[in-house]
């Protein structure tokens, strides 16, 4: 009798060298964040100070000096965080041959490990969790952008509150819903739309800025639509056009740059912004909320680098500590913006 493939016994399965995952590992902002000095210390601590106003009075010939001047500066601080994702298998587990992990299962797990110790830092430094103390049973807590840009002051004062003078600007924060955050040029100066808030922003700097924005997608794509909507203005007319090459047959729907009367914003979207820190889930702030910094004005410290630290064997399968200890620091968010959306 004739055998046919689908009554063959002792087939090899077919199975490819790949093991995939649809997630992306990009983590934009603790990546682009320059890394700063190692902290000596709990808590760390830095300087900030704000230049005044200042008159240009004529001084009189002869005048002696009656009056003196300083400029003070301003104490911030905050506790370095501890980061771990602890990989373990099983003896038979570390042994098996698993097609896409050459190395083995415990290997691919360490790699993998890596990759989502990076994705706490990244979540932690993007949440709105504020600094705390070790308690024995809550770990050093490192305080979030969402939390470092605020126009009131943070916690109690064991968590170290930024100064009052330092504290980002309120017409620097967006706190509607996501159908009313708007480009804001159809009236300048009024204290409305992403533009007013970059006008405090230039304001506060006294002068334009590079700056970087990271945004949830949605958000992200509200700035896109600036270049296909343009707001109306009563007894005027919209001149606004949108031009691309005639013989391009792709059309592109996308704004990674604003350059404006206040500087250049660069855009770029981020998957975990504001996520549940309990458990790693999105929350409603996740993809409509963002922030907008001046790189140059926040870092993250590392008291200790990522590692992998194998640990005893004792019979069960290998095992191992994947750990890193850092903070977020911001210098000054006097200049910063934040839109913090929920709906």
């Amino acid at each position: 009798m004739q055998a046919f493939e689908l009554d063959l016994v002792g087939k090899r399965q077919s199975l490819a060298d790949i093991i995939a995952n649809i997630q992306t590992t990009t983590t934009p902002f603790t990546s682009m964040l320059a890394k700063r000095t190692k902290p000596i210390n709990q808590p760390h601590s830095w300087q900030a100070e704000i230049y005044p106003d200042v008159d240009s009075i004529g001084v009189p010939d002869g005048q002696d000096v009656e009056k003196f001047d300083s400029v003070p500066r301003y104490l911030l601080q905050v506790y370095s965080q501890k980061f771990w994702r602890n990989p373990a298998v099983s003896d038979f587990a570390d042994e098996a041959e698993i097609a896409g992990a050459a190395g083995g299962e415990m290997a691919r797990q360490k790699a993998v490990a890596m990759i989502l110790l990076k994705r706490k830092m990244e979540q932690q430094c993007l949440s709105a969790d504020d600094t705390a103390v070790n308690t024995g049973t809550v770990g050093y807590t490192t305080r979030g952008a969402f939390c470092w840009i605020s126009n009131a002051a943070q916690g109690l004062q064991s968590t170290f509150p930024v100064p009052t003078q330092v504290q980002t600007p309120a017409a620097q924060i967006y706190t509607d819903i996501l159908a009313n955050f708007k480009e804001g040029t159809a009236n300048p100066g009024t204290g409305s739309g992403f533009a007013a808030m970059c006008a405090s922003s230039y304001i506060q700097r006294k002068g334009p800025l590079t700056m970087d924005a990271f945004l949830g997608i949605y958000l992200k794509q509200v700035f896109t639509m600036f270049t296909t909507y343009a707001e109306n203005k009563a007894n005027y007319t919209s001149v606004r056009q949108f031009m691309r090459p005639g013989d391009d047959k792709t059309l592109e729907a996308v704004v990674d740059e604003l350059v404006t009367d206040t500087g250049v914003i660069r855009l770029h979207p981020s998957s975990y912004l504001r996520k549940n820190t309990s458990t790693g889930a999105d929350t409603a702030y996740t993809h409509r909320s963002g922030i907008v910094v001046d790189m140059d004005m926040c870092g993250l410290a590392y008291t200790r680098l990522p590692r992998i630290v194998p640990q005893e064997y004792k019979g069960g399968g290998p095992r191992a500590i994947c750990d890193a200890i850092a903070m977020l620091m911001f210098d000054n968010p006097l200049g910063a913006m934040k839109m913090e959306i929920q709906s």
